[in-house]
């Protein structure tokens, strides 16, 4: 039917006498019966609540499950592209993920991933691997000296020469670390992935449903290797990943600490595997 709003007094259509919403003033206005003009009206509807904005992660319910800290989301310094030179943000993200590690990955972003991102994860990545190669090329070419040089020298010991020979069998001498060395970007790319692809298809078969927070899972595997800058320092960088690992795990998907064990240890199995094979590849190459 057609009325007359009494708030701009423009004409509207409605379906039914009563409480009616006005498209010209935003207003909500009282249509009277035309059979009944002189009824009183009753009180307005109250207003429907706002909803609540949807959540872009939800993580797996289980019990005991951490929640994540309230307020808003962190801001990952390499991500602020506009606020500094990238050196700045590239040492900064450094020290939150590193120190920092819990609200870190609590308070990841959902927000899409993008080019810095994957820099980030490849940089990190290929920086301790060409450290690590290219120490590992240099311990190689000062035990094989002392083993050539004979009595000259004091010896490295008989399970140093054992060493050395199985290395050389597998073709495992300087040029191979630093062939290794020049293909670590290319290896930072790979482990990343790999990562990825396991964490996310946990994350699929855990939770049986769609979309999987691909964003946040990309952002969770390209910091948890952060400290792969020290994998050349024996032990140190390798414990400081499981540990940074490991809070990325439980705080950024809230996993138990079982199935977080489990995917660590899985991905170092894959680590390994991929480097048994880069081994064979070279080893085929130059037989």
């Amino acid at each position: 039917m057609l009325a007359i709003c009494s708030n701009c007094e423009k004409p509207i259509v409605v379906d039914a006498p009563g409480w009616n919403h006005c498209k010209y003033c935003q207003r909500t206005v009282w249509i009277p019966d035309p059979m009944n003009p002189d009824a009183a009206p009753p009180p307005p509807p109250a207003p429907a609540p706002a909803p609540e904005p949807a959540r872009v992660f939800e993580p797996p319910s289980r019990p005991g499950a951490p929640v994540p800290a309230d307020g808003p989301t962190l801001e990952i310094p390499w991500e602020q592209a506009e606020s500094g030179r990238w050196a700045h943000r590239f040492f900064s993200t450094l020290g939150v993920v590193l120190f920092r590690s819990r609200r870190t990955f609590s308070d990841l972003p959902d927000t899409p991933r993008t080019f810095h991102l994957m820099a980030y994860g490849t940089l990190v990545i290929t920086i301790g691997l060409f450290t690590y190669f290219l120490v590992q090329a240099f311990s190689f070419a000062v035990l094989e000296g002392a083993v050539r040089a004979g009595g000259s020298v004091p010896s490295p010991g008989p399970w140093v020469t054992e060493m050395l020979q199985s290395m050389k069998t597998a073709k495992m001498d300087a040029r191979f670390f630093l062939l290794s060395s020049a293909l670590s970007p290319l290896m930072a790319w790979i482990l990343i992935a790999c990562t990825h692809q396991l964490f996310n298809a946990w994350y699929f078969l855990l939770t049986r449903r769609k979309p999987v927070p691909v964003h946040r899972l990309q952002r969770l595997v390209c910091y948890s290797y952060t400290p792969w800058l020290f994998i050349a320092l024996p032990l140190v960088g390798l414990f400081w990943f499981l540990v940074v690992q490991y809070r990325a795990l439980r705080q950024g998907l809230q996993v138990s600490r079982a199935a977080a064990l489990l995917l660590i240890t899985v991905n170092l199995l894959i680590i390994n595997l991929l480097m048994q094979f880069w081994i064979m590849v070279h080893a085929a190459l130059l037989a």
